[in-house]
């Protein structure tokens, strides 16, 4: 194996190992306020609907937040297969400018208490409210 065919391989096998910032957390710039129109009612209401904006702080510069869980590291995709364990490749809005595009997220469905639900160790199965408020959702979220 000549040198440059063993450095290409090296580089390969760095890039390939190379841990992801997928669902880590990117906050707002310190000072941002939430616009007034974050709340939308109707016959069910939602309150802070599904977002993206560019941030450095991630590799792909996309930070999502959803009603899973606000402001975490995402990238566009194409399918499941595009995204790690724990990430779905879904739509971030049915409706509206960004209803063409589709994200990793973190849509993973777990049962609270129920060992191997979630995909990795460094997840957990985290409770999230929903407009019913005897009736939770529980989905896989990094841990932090």
């Amino acid at each position: 194996m000549t040198l440059s065919r063993l450095a290409v391989l090296c580089a390969l096998v760095f890039v390939a190992c190379e841990p992801s910032d997928l669902g880590h957390s990117c906050p707002p710039p310190e000072g941002t306020v939430p616009d007034d129109n974050s709340s939308v009612s109707g016959d069910s209401e939602i309150v802070f609907p599904a977002t993206v904006r560019k941030d450095g702080k991630c590799e792909s510069f996309q930070c999502v937040s959803t009603q899973v869980r606000p402001n975490y590291c995402s990238r566009e995709c194409a399918s499941d297969r595009n995204c790690p364990d724990g990430f779905a490749c879904a739509q971030l809005q049915p409706v509206g400018p960004l209803s063409q595009n589709r994200y990793c997220l973190l849509a993973k469905t777990c049962r609270p208490n129920v060992s191997g639900d979630c995909p990795r160790d460094t997840m957990v199965c985290r409770r999230v409210e929903t407009t019913v408020p005897d009736q939770p959702a529980y989905f896989c979220d990094i841990k932090e």
